[in-house]
């Protein structure tokens, strides 16, 4: 899953796996989890800059091993009803 406030994006995973959000999902959330560092190969990178908000460009321009923040989440709310 991922989040945006309009300018960033970040990665987030789900602790143990615990729960999962649909695919389709959007709208305003709360989420609980810690922050961290995550390093991702180049290739890696370039394989899921796009799904962080990456226009084509940058991911062209990534070149070595990455640092990108990702959440470990344990919580994520929905503040407006999902259809």
């Amino acid at each position: 899953m991922t989040i945006t406030d309009g300018q960033r994006t970040m990665r987030m995973t789900f602790k143990d796996e615990a729960f999962r959000v649909g695919l389709k999902a959007s709208g305003d959330v709360l989420v609980t989890g810690i922050v961290h560092e995550e390093i991702v190969s180049e290739e890696v990178a370039k394989a899921i800059g796009p799904s962080i908000g990456l226009s084509e460009g940058s991911v062209r321009q990534l070149t070595g091993d990455q640092r990108w923040p990702l959440m470990t989440t344990s919580g994520v709310e929905f503040l407006q009803p999902q259809p």
